[in-house]
């Protein structure tokens, strides 16, 4: 089994996994959400390296769903 680390965290909202970080964007992906629609949710927040909690984050709205449907097109094109 092959082992690595994951970044999660915990949040009213429900767990969070970090799933990349960039010059600009930090990607999360929900997991265990509190509310059934959140449920493996993609969010994309401008990267704030003073930030310590998701709640100091600013979610990129929209960018997320941009970003999965891009991916889906790829996948299928």
């Amino acid at each position: 089994m092959a082992k690595r680390l994951k970044y999660v965290m915990s949040h009213e909202s429900g767990k969070i996994e970090v799933v990349g970080v960039d010059d600009n964007f930090i990607y999360m992906r929900y997991h265990r959400a509190k509310l059934e629609d959140d449920e493996q949710k993609f969010v994309v927040c401008y990267r704030d390296d003073e930030a310590y909690w998701f709640d100091h984050l600013t979610v990129v709205e929209g960018l997320g769903d941009q970003i999965i449907a891009d991916e889906m097109t790829h996948r299928a094109g």
